[in-house]
């Protein structure tokens, strides 16, 4: 995880309750928040982030099991005799709620768009007609 962010200081805070639902399927409901550091992608400076995710999943050991969760519950895939990594999954549900692309907020102050050098060309100068050396000959052509 630490090399998606700009800083690995910090902390989450979550909570999961475990429980079983009325058909008997394990699931895990779950809640996270933190500060992340990152790099704004239009000034190049760090600054924190909150990020924060409500989760609902369930353990299953194969994909026919996840086929068969109703549709409110996440698939979190166990290897036969692993047991649930909360940490893991706690940086999972982290990464699935980071933006792909990190930037201030647009009315930020702290923000200053990098200004990216162009050429010196001037815009104000009149560009030339490709043709015009054509209309010139045409016009001499016909003076003569």
């Amino acid at each position: 995880m630490g090399k998606l962010l700009a800083g690995t200081d910090g902390e989450v805070e979550y909570t999961v309750n475990f429980a079983t639902d009325a058909d008997g399927r394990a699931f895990i409901n779950g809640a996270l928040q933190s500060q992340i550091t990152m790099c704004c992608q239009r000034c190049l400076q760090l600054f924190k982030m909150p990020v924060s995710s409500d989760f609902v999943v369930s353990p299953v050991l194969d994909d026919e099991q996840a086929k068969d969760l109703p549709t409110e519950y996440e698939p979190v895939s166990l290897h036969a005799g692993k047991l649930l990594d909360v940490e893991e999954l706690i940086e999972d549900e982290l990464i699935l709620v980071m933006p792909l692309m990190t930037m201030h907020d647009e009315q930020d102050p702290n923000c200053q768009q990098l200004a990216i050098p162009t050429g010196t060309t001037d815009v104000t100068q009149e560009k030339k007609n490709p043709f015009q050396i054509l209309q010139e000959l045409k016009l001499k052509a016909e003076d003569k």
